[in-house]
């Protein structure tokens, strides 16, 4: 089960424990609101845009006050909003603040300069997959993908649905693509990790205090759990964990990389950055790119743009 996957699932389960056999049904963003935050004990409180409490966010989730604190010049179906992407927080991750910056990611409305060649290279680091776990859980809650179609299918349009559950239109257009583009999400089964009983050379590897370690093993000899084992340690030691990076060959091994450290209950494991080479690599550039000569979000050839530039 992805990260992703995990969040749209924590959301349903939310909701069908709030309206039971309503939760099928179209049910406004107020009521989701408001249902939660008496299920969750939860105290939500507006404030001045500059008020201390935000920092810089649009909302903040403070968690040993079980309290979510939204900038008070926001409209209602964008705080709808912003306090489901801070539950989001609650219910996935295990830190103290949350600060929330954007009402709804970028899906739709992709920057300027971007390319299907930067999207398939980009991936996230551990801050921006928790901003997008989030986002997902948020929009899952308020309306899941499944009701958006079955709506969508009695004759109401993406407009129509946003006044009517007085939710962010953009919302309501990503949960309708999804719905309607995407199959019915399957019931997923939660993979259990099974202990790991390392071989005297994986306690070596994992536990030297070397700078540089190469550790060469052929495949199914057990390199992922050494290296889990070393992140373990390592933190161990005292390292944070937004201070280790993993870099994987795909973005399928990099997020069964994440799962498997929450799994095996590794503190903030998304705080840990684990992605792929060209992810790193794209991401230092574009972070760096007034050194490099480069645009802020240059753009990355794929397959296609090779032909087309071939004469």
């Amino acid at each position: 089960m992805t990260p992703f996957h995990r969040a749209r699932e924590a959301a349903t389960l939310l909701r069908h424990q709030l309206f039971g056999n309503e939760a099928s049904s179209g049910i406004s963003s107020k009521q989701v609101i408001e249902a939660t935050e008496d299920a969750e004990d939860f105290d939500i409180s507006d404030a001045a845009p500059d008020d201390e409490a935000l920092g810089t966010a649009d909302a903040v989730l403070v968690r040993k006050f079980r309290q979510i604190v939204v900038r008070n010049d926001v409209q209602t179906r964008e705080r709808a909003f912003l306090v489901a992407h801070e539950f989001g927080h609650w219910k996935l991750h295990a830190e103290g603040h949350e600060g929330c910056h954007k009402v709804v990611d970028s899906t739709l409305n992709p920057e300027d300069g971007d390319t299907f060649g930067a999207q398939k290279v980009e991936a996230y680091g551990a801050r921006e997959r928790a901003e997008l776990q989030a986002n997902i859980f948020a929009r899952e809650l308020l309306l899941p993908r499944t009701v958006a179609r079955g709506l969508f299918l009695t004759g109401k349009n993406a407009t129509q649905l946003a006044q009517e559950l007085d939710l962010p239109l953009e919302l309501v257009r990503q949960q309708l693509l999804d719905g309607l583009l995407l199959p019915e999400p399957a019931a997923a089964v939660e993979e259990q990790s099974e202990p790991i009983t390392p071989t005297q050379e994986q306690v070596t590897a994992a536990t030297s205090s070397a700078t540089t370690s190469l550790v060469v093993a052929g495949p199914g000899t057990g390199k992922t759990a050494t290296l889990l084992m070393r992140v373990q340690h390592l933190l161990a030691k005292g390292a944070k964990p937004e201070e280790l990076l993993l870099l994987t060959f795909s973005n399928r091994a990099a997020r069964e990389l994440v799962d498997r450290l929450q799994q095996l209950g590794v503190p903030n494991a998304h705080d840990v950055w684990v992605g792929t080479f060209h992810a790193f690599g794209l991401e230092f550039l574009r972070k760096n790119h007034e050194q490099f000569g480069l645009q802020a979000r240059f753009g990355v050839a794929d397959t296609m743009v090779l032909i087309s530039t071939q004469k």
